[in-house]
């Protein structure tokens, strides 16, 4: 008996249960490796993003010093602040201190609030981060109700539909912001802008921020079922009478879901950016009217402080969609879509 055929019969009589613990213990080990791989961006992603905001300072116009403790800053300050950051030292010292400080969550001192930087940002973040997920859900949710009435429905239905996402998506934050406050608070007395009761108050600057995502995900939704109308499943489930409210419930959104949650991480980011415009339109203390206040009092340790915040946060949501992503999308769990 030759050496190949006693390596088929050893192939052959090797346990069902075997090979399939060697299959599942092979795809968990590829999904782990996935996993690592993703944290290891995120934290490179990071570790740039805080290595870009220390030389932004450095490569500032005039003295680094004046940077930190603004125009009127005393000799004294100036003093504190050589010494706080290290800038009698080299270059290389200053920037190893500095990410070293920024890891445990040291961001200096705002020397307008005369506070630690990360105080100033904890006090503020929550009112940003409910008026992100306010707006978030207002865009979720109408994208969800648009796409499944005009999703496969009629041709106009489909045109009104365009229609809207072109005007949602081409419409400034800014512009959509003010015509909400004119129109909705002003001259029908609808909704209030900054006194009442705090759930509704969010209503308007959420719904300036979440119409717009909502345009975005309603052309992408929209398209990804328009592209499974004219899968083969489709015309089998048209054959049976599925209608087209039905098809879009029991089909449309699955296959609409991985090309949403594939740009959500974008979207996340563009809405967090957002804030700064709409907080500050509608006198909302969040870290967005922060950050428009200490860029015009030049309180630099509190726009460093926020930017590295605003690329954590953006990087934490991209980890998240490409996890999310795996469990959505099953050819990732066997390594089959494992590029990307």
């Amino acid at each position: 008996m030759s050496r190949f055929e006693v390596e088929y019969i050893e192939k052959s009589t090797i346990s069902p249960d075997i090979s399939g613990k060697s299959r599942a213990a092979g795809r968990v080990l590829r999904l782990g490796i996935s996993y690592a791989r993703k944290f290891a961006a995120a934290f490179l992603v990071l570790f740039a993003a805080i290595t870009l905001v220390f030389f932004s300072l450095q490569l500032a116009p005039g003295d680094v010093v004046d940077a930190l403790v603004g125009d009127a800053g005393t000799d004294i300050s100036r003093a504190a602040a050589v010494a706080e950051w290290g800038l009698d030292k080299p270059l290389y010292e200053q920037y190893t201190s500095y990410v070293a400080r920024v890891l445990t969550g040291d961001f200096g001192q705002s020397y307008t609030m005369a506070q630690p930087v990360t105080k100033v940002i904890s006090d503020r973040i929550w009112p940003t981060f409910e008026l992100a997920g306010a707006a978030g859900v207002i865009a979720i949710v109408i994208a969800l109700i648009v796409t499944i009435l005009t999703g496969t429905g009629a041709r106009w239905a489909a045109r009104l539909s365009s229609f809207v996402e072109l005007v949602l998506v081409s419409t400034p934050t800014f512009w959509l912001g003010i015509l909400l406050i004119f129109f909705v608070s002003f001259k029908w007395n609808l909704l209030p802008v900054v006194s009442g009761n705090r759930c509704v108050v969010v209503i308007l600057p959420a719904s300036a921020l979440g119409l717009r995502m909502a345009g975005e995900l309603i052309q992408i939704m929209r398209n990804a079922i328009g592209k499974a109308v004219n899968e083969p499943f489709a015309l089998s489930a048209k054959a049976r009478g599925i209608s087209d409210i039905g098809f879009s419930l029991r089909h449309g959104l699955r296959h609409a879901a991985l090309p949403a949650i594939t740009v959500s991480g974008w979207l996340i980011g563009s809405l967090l950016t957002g804030t700064f415009v709409v907080e500050h339109l509608f006198g909302r203390s969040g870290i967005g009217s922060l950050t428009v206040k200490a860029v015009l009092a030049r309180d630099t340790p509190v726009v460093m402080g926020v930017s590295i915040l605003a690329a954590a946060v953006y990087v934490a949501v991209s980890t998240l969609v490409d996890i999310l992503y795996v469990f959505v999308d099953p050819r990732l769990k066997d390594g089959k879509a494992g590029g990307r």
